[in-house]
C-alpha cells in the first residue's frame, strides 16, 4: 500500500493481503449467505481485524448489528426471539424478504456453546426469512479448546484468513512508518496490535444438560406467543 492509503484509527493494514480479507468479509456479510468468521495464527490480529470490520459495517453499510456475548450470560433464544416477534409463522422456510439484514456478533466465542452454533446456523437454513446473518472468530480455531472442532454444523461459514507477517515484512513495516507523517501514532497501533496480551480462555465445563436440548424444542418456544 502506498502512504496515502493508510489511514489511522480503524482503517490501519498491516498487509495488503489484510485489507483484502475485510473487504471479502464485507462482501460475504452483504451475500445470500451472510455468515463469516475469521481466522489466523496470530490472534492479536484476529481481535484487531474484527474490530476494524465492525467499524466498517457501522460506517459504510445499511446492515444492523445485533450483539451477542455467551460470557456474559447473554441468551440467544431470547435475542433471536426477540427478532422473530413480527414474523409469520407461516413464512418460516420462505427464502426471500424484504426485510432489512442484521448481523449477529458473537463475542467471547469460545463461550458459546454448540447449541448456541445450531441456533445461528438454523438462521441459515430454516430461518432465512428473517434475514440474519452472523459474524465472530472461528471458535475452532488452535486458540481456543472448542468442542466444535469435529462439528459440521460451522461448514457454511465463509473462512476468511489473516496471513502471519514475516520477519522481513515486520522490517519492511518499521521502516516505512518512519517515514510517514503520523509515525507515533502509526507505531503505537503497529505495537499494540503485535504485542497484544492473549485473550481470556473460557475455563468452567461446558453445562451439558443445558446442551442436550433438542434443537425443535428450543425452535419452538422462539414462535410461542403470550
Amino acid at each position: 500500500m502506498s502512504m496515502s492509503d493508510w489511514k489511522i484509527e480503524t482503517e490501519f493494514y498491516l498487509l495488503e493481503q489484510h485489507k483484502e480479507s475485510i473487504s471479502e468479509a464485507l462482501s460475504c456479510l452483504k451475500s445470500d449467505v451472510p455468515f463469516c468468521f475469521f481466522q489466523s495464527e496470530v490472534e492479536s490480529y484476529l481481535d484487531y481485524y474484527k474490530e476494524v470490520l465492525i467499524s466498517k459495517l457501522k460506517k459504510e453499510t445499511d446492515l444492523e448489528l445485533i450483539y451477542f456475548d455467551p460470557k456474559f450470560g447473554d441468551d440467544l433464544s431470547l435475542i433471536i426471539n426477540k427478532e422473530l416477534e413480527d414474523i409469520d409463522i407461516s413464512l418460516v422456510g420462505a427464502s426471500t424478504t424484504d426485510r432489512v439484514r442484521k448481523i449477529i456478533i458473537v463475542d467471547n466465542e469460545s463461550f458459546a456453546k454448540s447449541l448456541d452454533w445450531e441456533l445461528i446456523d438454523s438462521l441459515r437454513s430454516d430461518l432465512k426469512v428473517a434475514n440474519i446473518g452472523a459474524f465472530g472468530i472461528d471458535p475452532r480455531s488452535a486458540h481456543d479448546e472448542s468442542e466444535l472442532k469435529g462439528s459440521g454444523v460451522l461448514n457454511s461459514y465463509k473462512c476468511v484468513g489473516f496471513k502471519k507477517m514475516s520477519k522481513q515484512e515486520q522490517k519492511e513495516l518499521t521502516e516505512f512508518i518512519s517515514q510517514h507523517p503520523e509515525k507515533e501514532q502509526l507505531s503505537q497501533i503497529v505495537d499494540k496490535i503485535i504485542r497484544a496480551k492473549p485473550r481470556q480462555r473460557k475455563i468452567e465445563e461446558c453445562d451439558t444438560s443445558h446442551d442436550q436440548k433438542g434443537l425443535i424444542r428450543r425452535l419452538g418456544s422462539l414462535f410461542s406467543r403470550d
